[in-house]
């Protein structure tokens, strides 16, 4: 009898009983190997681990196909590839029992490197990451899993430095991807505690080769590390121990600027590519982006403010908020509350066979 009640009250509330029971999607992890990543200079592997989330209906509708999230993680000194996928794990399990006919796929690289970070960009010394995840990884996920193949059912977001990664994608690659989100982006324009106000400089300056990075890493120094590390990323430079041309050096004590460096990383910034690629950001089905009031990164609530005002300068659409939390706090909630209802607006969602 308890059965029968079940199978009816399933019949007549199907939001109640099927989208519950079959809520849980899973977790898969895969080795790819990235051809973009090959030769680069600091050693590390092109085999990149991947976490993909197949919702529950991706096992249960086999005709079924999905739209992708693709989510960039950020700068750390170690891997935070399962912490993500717990997040993930949580989020879209409790947005896909309220939601089930925007079901998607997420899938989550790991951009751990030798320096901790690559920041996602092609870079002589580093690799083409900017590539792998553009241009690789969606044809590789398109090619083993039963997704929507086409921009209008692509979104990237991340946090931190996926941030950063997130909003570049969508100035650059917006025939990739239709959606962009990004968490706390980092490094998107050059102030704050990016610049010599920074008391880090003075330890970056002062580093020999890449050792000293290590040992940085080792220390759990983060900002020598990170500023390294996205010196690599920004201003490679083979040529030199260190294997990056830095924006400051040592002189009678003092930090100094280096000016054609300074451009170089600015000229990469989010804040200073939209109006070149005005026409990109205004193809994006939607394009948002967030931090926290008490962020302990001074320069990421700075930059978010000009990197909107740019925005709306060229009148490019986007959708912005700040709120009280700091780097990291609200960030996972916020997932489920913001980041998954805001693709599955903007993203194509259609059953079709393969």
């Amino acid at each position: 009898m308890k059965i029968a009640y079940l199978l009816f009250a399933v019949m007549l509330f199907p939001s109640l009983g099927i989208a519950q029971i079959n809520a849980r999607g899973r977790f898969v992890e895969v080795t790819m190997h990235a051809k973009s990543l090959e030769h680069n200079l600091l050693g590390d592997s092109p085999d990149r681990k991947i976490k993909i989330y197949l919702p529950a209906s991706y096992d249960t509708d086999p005709v079924r196909r999905f739209p992708v999230l693709y989510h960039l993680h950020g700068y750390s000194l170690h891997s935070v590839l399962d912490d993500w996928a717990g997040v993930f794990q949580d989020a879209a399990d409790a947005f896909n029992t309220k939601n089930p006919l925007q079901q998607m796929i997420v899938v989550i690289p790991d951009g751990f490197s030798a320096v901790a970070g690559s920041f996602w960009m092609n870079s002589a010394v580093g690799g083409a990451w900017e590539d792998f995840v553009a241009l690789e990884l969606p044809e590789y996920i398109d090619a083993h899993y039963r997704t929507i193949a086409s921009r209008a059912a692509r979104a990237i977001s991340g946090h931190s430095m996926g941030g950063f990664a997130a909003l570049r994608m969508g100035e650059l690659h917006s025939d990739r991807f239709s959606v962009v989100y990004a968490f706390s982006p980092c490094c998107s324009d050059f102030v704050g505690d990016m610049t010599s106000s920074n008391s880090a400089w003075r330890d970056v300056v002062q580093f020999q080769n890449l050792n000293d990075l290590r040992n940085a890493i080792d220390q759990n120094k983060f900002w020598p590390a990170a500023l390294v590390a996205f010196a690599i990323a920004v201003s490679p430079d083979p040529n030199v121990p260190l294997k990056a041309d830095l924006p400051y050096k040592l002189e009678s004590g003092k930090l100094v600027p280096v000016a054609d460096t300074i451009e170089r990383w600015e000229l990469a910034m989010p804040d200073h590519l939209v109006s070149n690629h005005i026409a990109n950001l205004r193809s994006l089905n939607g394009l948002a982006l967030d931090y926290g009031l008490e962020d302990q990164f001074t320069h990421i609530p700075m930059a978010a403010n000009s990197f909107t005002q740019a925005l709306e300068r060229n009148r490019v659409p986007f959708y912005f908020e700040s709120y009280h939390g700091d780097h990291n706090t609200g960030v996972p909630e916020r997932v489920s509350t913001r980041l998954l209802p805001f693709v599955a607006e903007k993203l194509v969602f259609k059953r079709a066979n393969k």
